[in-house]
C-alpha cells in the first residue's frame, strides 16, 4: 500500500515525491508479515512520513539519506524476522547492491541461492553485478546457471 499526499510541492520532482510517500513499501511488507505472525514490529518512525521526521527545509540529499537508512533498516528487519525464507535476502541483497555493496549483495544473494536454488533472478542480478565489477568468468558462470534454470 502506497499513500501519496497532494500538495503544493512540484509534482515532478524526486524529493516532492519523496516527502508526500506516507509509508514506504518494505515498512508495508514488514508490517503484513508480522500481522500473520499475530504481531506488531515495526517502530512508529518507520509508518512516518520521511518528511515529518526531517524539518521542512531539508534538501534532497538529506532525505535521501533518510531515506536509505529507512530502507536499509527494514531489510534487516525482514531478513531477522524471517530468517527461513529467502525473499528477505533478496532484499537485502538488492539494497545493498544499490548502496555499491558489491560483496555484502553477493553473499546475501548466495544465501538466498542456498535456500532455493532455482531464483532466476537472483542468479541474473548476481551475473550483472559480477560484470559490473569486472568478474567476467564470474558473470559468465552465472548467466550460463540462468539460462540452465530458465531456457526461454
Amino acid at each position: 500500500m502506497l499513500v501519496v499526499h497532494r500538495g503544493n510541492e512540484n509534482q515532478n520532482s524526486w524529493c516532492g515525491l519523496a516527502r508526500r510517500v506516507s509509508v514506504s513499501v518494505l515498512s508495508c511488507i514488514l508490517w503484513a508479515a508480522s500481522l500473520t505472525r499475530g504481531q506488531v514490529t515495526v517502530p512508529p518512525d518507520e509508518m512516518k512520513p520521511a518528511s515529518d521526521v526531517l524539518d521542512g527545509q531539508s534538501n534532497q540529499e538529506e532525505m535521501l539519506s533518510v531515506l536509505k537508512d529507512r530502507e536499509l533498516g527494514l531489510a534487516q528487519q525482514l531478513t531477522q524476522g524471517f530468517p527461513e525464507h529467502e525473499e528477505p535476502l533478496v532484499i537485502m541483497g538488492n539494497v545493498l547492491s544499490r548502496r555499491g555493496l558489491t560483496d555484502q549483495a553477493m553473499a546475501f544473494w548466495d544465501r538466498a541461492l542456498q535456500k532455493n536454488p532455482q531464483r532466476v533472478d537472483v542468479c541474473h542480478k548476481m551475473a550483472q553485478l559480477a560484470l559490473e565489477v569486472d568478474e567476467l568468468e564470474r558473470a559468465i558462470s552465472l548467466w550460463r546457471k540462468t539460462l540452465e534454470l530458465d531456457p526461454k
